[in-house]
């Protein structure tokens, strides 16, 4: 073959590979090669092909051939460079570090050179050098700031740093360029072609656009972005699966049902899908198909903490799993995931008794979220010689509370970037003397830095209802009504009661005041309920029937979360009906946005009805402050038992049933005497106010107290 016939054939083959057809394009490279061994231009584009095929360690060799037959400081020499890098990059491991001086070597030839520096931008990504990775973007977008991808990959490692703002941006200038009519993207460096955006990119833009307005609680933004980014690649799976949990969010569980089976048809052996499935199908009170999913995703992905975690919050929902039960999955978690580290609890830095006391408090909840209702009492009274209460914030979305934490707490960081480890070891560091955990299996918890045990004393508190499992939890706080004598047995951690009630309630200083009783005017009673429908269980709507045949003419108001969507609402009709709830005097209300607006939906309310197996909390303190009396029902586990702690404090223990048919007593007494029920709801307010359940100075000096008698046993060795 001679040189002339050797140019005719590269040619023929690099026409093939320009048009995507590899086959006959490395054909001819390869016939070239046989021939003329050192052909520089056959060596370089076979190289090149050969890395798109992932064939990269033979990729890489001929690039490094095609170099030695090339003048060095040549301009095609960048080229080659780059796709040398690359190819040495996609073999991962140590060849990820090897292939950063070959992206230096591109720059050094041609310095204008985007494609280069987005690619050594990634390997310094992948390293963990993401300070780095993230200056070489900046840099390339000062000299190209039409280069789609620069935007696109910044937009995604500042997304991974948590700076939501900064990553919205980025990903909106990539949006925004690929929306120009005459985009520069077909611009050529000496280099190459700058080549316009994929549908996959575009898409990969709308994605991380959806994840910041998700974030940042957008989640209007978030469904509409994620819808955008399917449009334009409906094979992704967690596209789908982002969606599903941005509806599922904003309440919408059927859409949110639809969008992760689709995830879960292009995925099936997703396990986050099953997980987000079981929650959206939950949501909804259908806890047969939900726990079944949850169950499914434990399966699939057995060494993932987080679905344990939430399949271990779907069993506080199921009334046919016995407390013994509980306790052994919850204990499943610790073997798992905190056995393996064989950490021992760490000794005491200074074992004495009466000193100052370093308190971390652990929640992704630190914003406006019950936990944080019920830890005001706690943050604004505690006694401040005696405790340095620190503050562990994982939240995504700061709000008005999570300033007044801040506020209120002798130290306040922001741990969401932090992992696990790095979390105990920042709390070995700032001495933590009790840690106490706010969130138990719930989401964003930190169960597995507790797991690393790198405090001596160790709390758990408010935020989940049950035992956690875990060994290193030292303590968990409770009261004698929600943990009755010998409910050790259903718990992993030492009990500790914080009589009379483990929780204090802080009203908000606008509510609406209390009107009248709506019976007087309707001339029936209306029974109401504002809990998670969730919490809808089987159980509950047996009660509520036997409740509306024990009283004539009643109605019963359900409203919540689970109820934004019209197809929903007739399904938990449905599901009310089959099990006897009549169905033309059940009204179900979709929730309101404003606090005020959810308080002032009790005025049409006469008696709130609380839910079993998983008692109202927030929502119990709510109706009577409103006036409103609750009925609760209190079973065998914590859980159940949260609505007797609650009434008991409040100083109405006669509304704690303790039997299916007494629940429907109370109910009918309280119907019975309309003189009675308008006296109740005209004094209520001020009862509950002046009752322990608020009382925020003696609540917070109870748990000082506590903490107080757990360090002094710890220094005694106890």
């Amino acid at each position: 073959m001679t040189p002339t016939e050797a140019v005719t054939l590269l040619r023929q083959a690099l026409n093939h590979h320009q048009r995507g057809q590899i086959e006959p394009a490395e054909g001819l490279y390869r016939q070239v090669l046989a021939e003329h061994p050192a052909q520089p231009d056959a060596l370089r584009y076979l190289g090149t092909l050969l890395h798109q095929k992932g064939q990269n360690v033979e990729a890489a060799t001929m690039l490094r051939t095609a170099l030695t037959h090339i003048p060095p400081g040549h301009p095609v020499t960048a080229t080659i460079y780059n796709n040398l890098g690359e190819a040495l990059r996609a073999q991962g491991g140590s060849q990820i570090e090897a292939a950063i001086p070959f992206f230096h070597k591109a720059l050094g030839v041609q310095k204008n050179y985007p494609q280069a520096r987005n690619n050594l931008a990634t390997a310094l990504a992948i390293l963990g050098r993401t300070a780095e990775a993230i200056t070489e973007l900046r840099g390339l977008l000062k000299e190209n700031p039409a280069y789609f991808k620069g935007h696109l990959n910044l937009g995604n490692l500042l997304l991974g740093t948590n700076d939501y703002r900064g990553a919205r941006t980025q990903f909106t200038a990539a949006l925004q360029l690929a929306s120009r009519p005459k985009t520069p993207f077909a611009a050529t460096t000496k280099a190459g072609a700058i080549q316009p955006p994929r549908p996959a990119e575009l898409a990969a833009a709308h994605a991380g656009l959806a994840t910041c307005a998700y974030k940042s609680g957008d989640l209007a933004m978030a469904v509409q972005s994620y819808e955008q980014a399917i449009a334009l690649d409906p094979e992704r799976a967690n596209y789908h699966l982002n969606l599903g949990e941005a509806l599922r969010l904003s309440g919408r569980s059927d859409a949110a049902e639809a969008a992760i089976l689709q995830a879960i048809q292009l995925d099936p052996r997703l396990p986050e899908a099953h997980s987000k499935l079981g929650h959206a199908r939950a949501m909804r009170g259908d806890h047969a198909q939900g726990a079944a999913d949850l169950r499914r995703a434990t399966t699939l992905a057995p060494n993932d903490p987080a679905l344990l975690s939430n399949w271990l919050f779907e069993m506080q929902y199921l009334s046919d799993i016995s407390p013994a039960e509980v306790l052994a999955e919850h204990r499943q978690w610790s073997d798992r995931f905190e056995k393996p580290l064989n950490r021992p609890m760490p000794p005491l830095l200074d074992p004495r008794p009466d000193r100052q006391l370093r308190v971390a408090l652990l929640s992704g909840d630190f914003r406006a979220h019950p936990v944080t209702t019920f830890l005001q009492a706690l943050l604004t009274h505690h006694d401040r010689q005696a405790l340095t209460l620190v503050a562990y914030s994982d939240v995504s979305r700061p709000d008005e509370v999570t300033a007044d934490v801040r506020k209120k707490v002798h130290e306040f960081y922001d741990v969401e970037s932090l992992n696990d480890l790095q979390l105990a070891q920042r709390l070995v560091t700032d001495r933590i003397d009790i840690a106490i955990d706010l969130a138990g299996h719930t989401g964003r918890n930190r169960l597995r830095t507790m797991a690393l045990r790198p405090c001596p004393v160790q709390v758990t508190w408010i935020g989940y209802p049950s035992t956690t499992g875990v060994v290193g939890m030292t303590h968990r706080f409770t009261d004698a009504a929600a943990d009755p004598a010998g409910y050790e047995a259903h718990a992993s951690e030492t009990l500790f009661r914080l009589d009379p009630c483990f929780l204090c309630y802080t009203p908000p200083p606008d509510a609406p005041e209390v009107k009248t009783l709506p019976a007087q005017k309707a001339g029936h009673i209306t029974f109401g309920s504002f809990n998670n429908i969730a919490k809808v269980a089987d159980a509950t709507l047996a009660l509520w029937r036997d409740v509306l045949a024990a009283v004539p003419k009643s109605r019963l108001k359900v409203k919540g979360i689970g109820l934004v969507e019209e197809s929903t609402r007739q399904r938990v009709m449905a599901r009310a009906v089959a099990a006897g709830v009549p169905g033309d005097r059940l009204e179900l209300l979709p929730p309101t946005s404003a606090a005020n607006d959810h308080l002032a939906t009790y005025h049409h309310v006469d008696i709130a009805l609380d839910t079993t197996p998983y008692n109202g909390t927030t929502t119990t303190c709510e109706a009577l402050l409103m006036g409103v009396p609750v009925i609760t029902l209190a079973g065998d586990r914590h859980v159940s038992r949260v609505g007797a702690s609650l009434l008991s404090a409040a100083g109405h223990p006669e509304w704690v049933a303790q039997t299916p048919p007494q629940y429907v007593d109370v109910a009918r007494q309280l119907s019975n005497d309309l003189t009675g029920l308008a006296t109740i709801r005209a004094d209520l307010r001020r009862q509950l106010i002046a009752s322990p359940l608020c009382d925020g100075p003696a609540h917070a000096a109870a748990v000082a107290s506590a903490l107080r008698n757990i360090w002094t046993a710890a220094c005694a060795g106890k």
